[in-house]
């Protein structure tokens, strides 16, 4: 699950897009593991905060968006 929220200013929040979970393929050391790839759109430039959870870990971190940019 992913959210964000916009830090410094109103705006609605991102949208989440492609999200996939896949399991890797069983090797040593790497049996199970799973992982998510997904892009953001953002609704309007400026700074956001991004949390994602998976199971029992969490990734937050910050990031600027600028207009016109990909």
């Amino acid at each position: 699950m992913a959210t964000g929220r916009r830090l410094d200013g109103d705006a609605q929040p991102p949208g989440f897009l492609g999200a996939n979970v896949a399991q890797s393929l069983d090797r040593p050391g790497r049996s199970g593991i799973s992982f998510i790839t997904s892009s953001m759109k953002f609704p309007a430039a400026g700074c956001w905060e991004i949390t994602a959870r998976m199971n029992d870990t969490e990734l937050k971190f910050v990031t600027n968006v600028i207009p016109g940019q990909p």
